[in-house]
């Protein structure tokens, strides 16, 4: 045999050990494959969301590449650890210190080539479902048909193999031989009980709490500068709670001497306190590594519904158009949206609205006001009551609910360009009212204080409202090329179905980018206890296997092992569950926009997706025990 059969032999016969690394790092060469499929391909070149579609892309490889950089760092290390007997095996047969490195850096190289080569090709099976996914997704449907994507092959493959060369290179060079006798009885060695500083687990504590009550407390703007100070209070307060704080709440359990002595509990709880120390790194890495899924892809969900139900709420209508009294296209552009509704059958009511706008002298604000008697004519229309405003009496219609707690009726008005000064009586929100569905803050005057505003222009207002408004888009589109924007500023337009898509393309590229990167950063997390689960398992079936000489009954051992290992599931992703609560809800106080849907959407998939994880790996683990003890 020659010594890269050798190496060969050593990766086939390990497939265990080596399974959740292949396939991880698979996974991550395939992701970052379908992010170099989307960034070169040759229909994004040409349109302006295409060039926003490549750089997400971009931007999302290299978060991947250099998460996926420590990943696989990590990996090797967990395995290299876990082979200690079998390279004192190796040193017995007269293997020497370069070899020993070798076989390393060989075994690490053949798994990353077939990893890269496997996820290429796992990229390429199923790239036009993907582009599918993608196409709508980006919102570019029918605009990314398949192509061979030579250039995201080459790229993907050079930029993996490179990884995980400099990978193997730097695993081999700090490969330090130990002593025999460490390699063999290294994990057999006894280990001292598991001692926790008071101290420490009351700082584990006091930091988490006080990260809590910060990011809860903390309104609007307060949001962003305490979001640094937090993550440190909380990222320090977790790392505590594994390594101090679990270990002190065990330790008051075993004191509990009727708890600690029902059933199996002695067994469950004697070796936990010793898993939550072994493991608090690990539960660590999962934790922030899983806060920053949650946090990331709920904050992208949330951002896109409160941007979205911002827009409807505030253009309510299918398609404005303002003019001014210099505008000689007026009629001809009204007339061009009148028959392209009529073209497509689609109902539509046309308010016509002319107004004045002015500035605010106390705020700055911008303010639109409409005549007393326009008011009235459309309350009539809506079975509304009617106003009768006296002197410089005003009547305010806020476009949204927030403008009315900025209302205050006790404060005069005073309008800046025209120098007259308004009281207001109140604030009108029936959301009947056809024109408070405007995108405006309305002043309703009365007619003789309108006419006296000679310094202001005044602008029609025309607004078009659609109940399938969702249908216009196209008729948007060709409108927008008919009537190009006024290089006077004489005439606007918009479309709110065009104006949503836009929104809704860019913000589903950033929910499509950083959906993917939760993936691998969640897919991760679940390596990462596969990893520490099965480089345990040979101490593990030794342990079972001592204890049910004791007279431990098989379901007494499923019991015990499922107990022990939901901790090591579910500890992290429910502190990750409530970090991502905590975090979704401070950023629901910044934007002042409630996220509980969002939120309990994406907490509730992750942790669903970790349940039948676990319920996976529990099948799996259980079989090798019993195979092993039978």
């Amino acid at each position: 045999m020659t010594f890269h059969q050798l190496a060969f032999k050593n990766v086939t016969r390990n497939k265990r050990t080596y399974a959740a690394y292949f396939f991880s790092s698979m996974f991550s060469v395939m992701v970052f494959f379908v992010y170099a499929i989307f960034a070169f391909h040759p229909s994004l070149s040409n349109e302006n969301l295409g060039n926003y579609v490549s750089l997400g892309m971009r931007f999302a490889e290299s978060i991947i590449y250099v998460f996926s950089f420590f990943f696989v760092l990590y990996s090797m290390s967990t395995f290299l650890k876990s082979r200690k007997k079998e390279f004192g095996i190796f040193v017995i047969h007269g293997i020497s210190n370069f070899q020993l490195k070798l076989l390393v850096f060989l075994e690490n190289m053949m798994i990353g080539f077939g990893a890269t080569v496997s996820g290429i090709t796992a990229g390429l099976i199923f790239a036009k479902a993907l582009l599918l996914i993608g196409e709508n997704a980006i919102g570019l449907v029918g605009r990314l048909p398949f192509y061979f994507p030579w250039k995201a092959i080459i790229f993907t493959f050079i930029a993996f193999l490179t990884l995980f060369l400099f990978i193997s290179l730097f695993t081999a060079t700090i490969l330090r031989g130990n002593k025999l006798i460490d390699l063999f009885t290294g994990s057999a060695k006894p280990k001292p009980e598991p001692k926790a500083s008071i101290w420490l687990s009351l700082l584990a504590a006091v930091l988490l709490i006080t990260g809590y009550v910060i990011a809860l407390l903390v309104r609007k703007e307060g949001v962003f500068f305490a979001m640094i100070p937090v993550t440190i209070i909380v990222s320090i307060g977790t790392y505590f709670l594994f390594t101090q704080l679990s270990v002190s709440i065990i330790s008051a359990l075993k004191h509990n001497k009727k708890l600690y002595r029902h059933k199996t509990n002695m067994i469950a709880l004697s070796n936990l306190a010793y898993r939550m120390q072994d493991n608090a790194r690990i539960f660590f890495i999962v934790t922030i590594v899983s806060t920053v899924a949650f946090a990331s892809i709920g904050t992208l969900v949330g951002l896109r519904s409160m941007m979205i139900d911002s827009m409807t709420s505030e253009k309510p209508y299918a398609f404005t158009y303002s003019s001014k009294k210099n505008n000689v296209q007026e009629m001809k552009h009204i007339s061009l949206i009148e028959h392209e509704l009529n073209k497509e059958k689609l109902e539509y009511k046309k308010l016509k609205m002319p107004a004045k706008n002015e500035t605010s002298l106390r705020t700055g604000n911008e303010v639109t006001l409409v005549k007393q008697s326009i008011f009235n004519q459309y309350a009539k229309s809506e079975n509304e009551e009617t106003v009768l405003l006296k002197g410089n009496e005003t009547i305010y219609l806020p476009y949204s609910k927030k403008g009315v707690d900025q209302f205050n009726k006790n404060e005069k008005i005073t309008l800046k360009e025209s120098n007259i000064t308004l009281d207001p009586v109140k604030a009108i929100t029936h959301s009947s009212f056809p024109l408070r569905r405007t995108s405006f803050n309305l002043l309703v005057v009365p007619d003789l204080i309108y006419n006296k505003m000679r310094n202001t222009e005044e602008e029609n207002y025309y607004f078009f409202d659609v109940n399938r408004w969702q249908e216009t888009r196209s008729i948007g589109n060709t409108l927008l090329k008919q009537i190009t924007p006024s290089p006077d500023q004489a005439y606007s337009f918009s479309s709110l179905a065009v104006d949503i898509g836009k929104t809704n393309e860019g913000m589903s590229l950033m929910l499509f980018v950083g959906l993917f990167i939760g993936a691998v950063f969640f897919v991760a997390a679940g390596s990462f206890l596969y990893f520490r689960l099965y480089s345990d398992l040979d101490d593990d079936i030794r342990q079972y296997n001592a204890i049910t000489k004791l007279g431990l009954t098989e379901k007494e051992l499923t019991k015990v092992i499922t107990t022990q290992l939901a901790l090591l599931f579910f500890v992290p992703i429910i502190v990750a569950t409530i970090h991502g609560a905590i975090a979704l809800t401070a950023l629901q106080h910044m934007f002042e926009y409630s996220l509980i849907k969002e939120s309990t959407l994406v907490l509730g998939s992750f942790f669903l997706i970790q349940v039948f994880y676990f319920l996976f790996m529990r099948t799996r683990y259980i079989h090798h025990v019993k195979r092993a003890l039978m």
